[in-house]
């Protein structure tokens, strides 16, 4: 096989794996990945178009609304990825909250600050880090917990 033949051979491939057929089949496996035999209804409305359409894909204006059609799909399953994502965010938050929630160190917070001056009143050597980390052992909590739920005694204001 002579180089142009070889390159020749190359592009057709190439064009196999990009063409509308590749492209229907790797979205409606995706599809399939995501929401079985059940997705959306404008995502199964444009992929049941784009399959009436494919056999008559030959002409120009059909491949034209075809291309147009898969680009219309692949956007929608990323925005369904976007929308998953801030899902994501959202649970987290909400998973944050619930912790918080669990170990309730807000309505201790008046609590912590009154450890923190205590004990920077019987030790005025130490720093806030210092106290802030005697104060978590007492506590059973983080150093960074003591941080955020007090303020440093040694600052006014």
């Amino acid at each position: 096989m002579n180089p142009g033949e070889k390159l020749i051979k190359q592009l057709r491939l190439i064009k196999k794996i990009a063409g509308p057929e590749a492209r229907l089949e790797r979205i409606k496996s995706e599809i399939i990945d995501r929401w079985g035999s059940n997705p959306p209804d404008n995502i199964r409305q444009r992929v049941d178009y784009i399959e009436a359409k494919m056999p008559m894909g030959h002409a120009r204006e059909t491949a034209t609304e075809i291309r147009a059609t898969l680009a219309e799909v692949e956007s929608l399953l990323l925005i369904d990825d976007a929308i998953r994502g801030r899902g994501q965010l959202a649970g987290a938050s909400d998973g944050g909250k619930e912790r918080a929630k669990k170990h309730g160190f807000k309505h201790r917070a008046e609590e912590l600050q009154r450890e923190v001056n205590d004990l920077h009143c019987k030790n005025r050597h130490l720093s806030y880090a210092q106290i802030q980390e005697r104060v978590a052992i007492t506590f059973n909590c983080s150093a960074s917990t003591v941080k955020n739920y007090t303020k440093n005694p040694n600052k006014t204001g």
